[in-house]
């Protein structure tokens, strides 16, 4: 009797014990949220000790600019005070539940209130947050801008091409070496087969597919425009283009005569 006990006890226990880890691993990471790419909005002094008088306006606008690298935001920041330069204050941030905690340090000199302290939080509508010093205290609340600004931020930096295929002939990937698309705000440097192209591009995630332009400013194909189609999934990104002067492509593949190229690039790890 007392070993049959003994048993059910330690049934009972090994259940209880087990269970929360049950309940744990089935649950749902939350999901990250959409904040990369462009804010814009205003900051201003605010005094906590005065909570019923409203911020008041230091600056004509404050602009950010947030990218994800490895798993950590980075959120770059200028505010437009009126003067030949702008302030430059970066911040690093983490997934919390649902929205991206950041803070920062920045030091603007001595003349315009010295060290400062900033801490934010980003959600998939609006980036809020504070910052102080040894004579201010403040705050900023900021909105996206327009979704083909973001659609470019998403595409800033250095693609590599893995494959291109040119009217349905795939290229030997050993003349793809040291191939590759740069994205530096609306302008794109390609470099493909020794030959480097370059120009303005523009993007639009409204439309079913994604559609891309080029526009050609130096190059063989220089006053030129190529339309084409694209998929971005992370730090794969798919493009469908057609030649300069061709019709837009419908579909994510080349033909015989058809006067596309469909090109697969992936992002350049820093």
């Amino acid at each position: 009797m007392i070993k049959r006990n003994f048993f059910l006890t330690v049934c009972l226990l090994f259940a209880i014990g087990i269970s929360p880890a049950r309940s744990q691993s089935t649950q749902s990471k939350p999901p990250v949220p959409d904040i990369i790419g462009a804010w814009s909005g205003t900051w201003g002094i605010y005094s906590p000790a005065q909570g019923t008088t409203p911020p008041k306006d230091i600056c004509k606008q404050l602009d950010a600019r947030v990218v994800e690298k490895d798993g950590v935001w980075e959120a770059s920041f200028e505010g437009d005070c009126g003067r030949p330069y702008k302030y430059a204050i970066k911040m690093e941030g983490r997934q919390i539940g649902k929205v991206v905690m950041f803070k920062g340090t920045t030091d603007l000199g001595a003349k315009d209130g010295g060290v400062f302290d900033w801490i934010g939080r980003a959600s998939d509508k609006e980036f809020v947050g504070f910052f102080t010093s040894a004579s201010y205290t403040g705050t900023f609340n900021l909105s996206r801008k327009n979704s083909a600004t973001n659609e470019l931020d998403k595409l800033q930096g250095s693609w590599n091409f893995t494959s291109l295929e040119v009217e349905g002939s795939k290229l030997p990937d050993a003349m793809l070496k040291e191939s590759k698309i740069i994205i530096k705000g609306d302008a794109f440097t390609s470099i493909t087969g020794g030959i480097t192209w370059s120009g303005t591009v523009k993007a639009d995630s409204t439309k079913n597919p994604n559609t891309i332009e080029m526009i050609f400013t130096d190059g063989p194909e220089k006053g030129k425009t190529s339309l084409g189609i694209y998929q971005l999934d992370g730090d794969k990104w798919k493009i469908c283009l057609g030649f300069a002067g061709r019709e837009r492509p419908t579909e994510f593949a080349t033909r015989p005569g058809s006067g596309h190229a469909l090109e697969t690039l992936e992002r350049e790890k820093k």
